[in-house]
């Protein structure tokens, strides 16, 4: 299975057809106009059909362009190598209350964060549905889960 990021495809899987399942969704954005993340597993079929097809074949799947609008996706099949250009995390801080291997300032204290997205924008600066996949699916990696259970524990 090949896991994604995204926000509103429960609508795309419906209409076209393609099989999904939804390991995590957000219950509400962080802020008033923040992404509602979502991890689905996909298999390999699946995932090469997605990477393939057009933006607007994507968004033809959704019934008005608003619903199309807030639909995206980000995902690479790693095959287990690291999606993201970061060493092996140098330390640890604590993001929903809990502790998590990650990157950070050492010249810092231990920080705390809200949210793994907070941390993700205010520490690492990536705010970008790619960079925000890349890290995770690395995080999620180094801290022996998967992207689902990372967004479960720690957003």
């Amino acid at each position: 299975m090949i896991e994604i990021l995204g926000s509103n495809l429960e609508q795309f899987f419906k209409n076209s057809g393609l099989k999904a399942k939804c390991t995590y969704k957000q219950d509400k954005p962080l802020w008033e106009y923040g992404e509602i993340y979502e991890v689905w597993e996909v298999d390999r079929k699946t995932f090469k059909i997605m990477d393939s097809m057009s933006e607007d074949k994507f968004k033809s799947y959704y019934s008005n362009d608003d619903d199309a609008f807030d639909a995206w996706w980000c995902g690479r099949d790693c095959d287990g190598l690291f999606a993201s250009c970061m060493y092996f995390p140098n330390d640890t801080c604590m993001i929903n209350g809990q502790k998590i291997r990650a990157w950070q300032d050492k010249e810092c204290e231990t920080k705390k964060y809200r949210t793994l997205i907070n941390y993700l924008a205010q520490e690492m600066g990536a705010t970008t549905c790619s960079n925000v996949f890349a890290l995770t699916y690395d995080l999620a990696i180094y801290n022996n889960m998967t992207l689902g259970e990372l967004f479960k524990k720690y957003n």
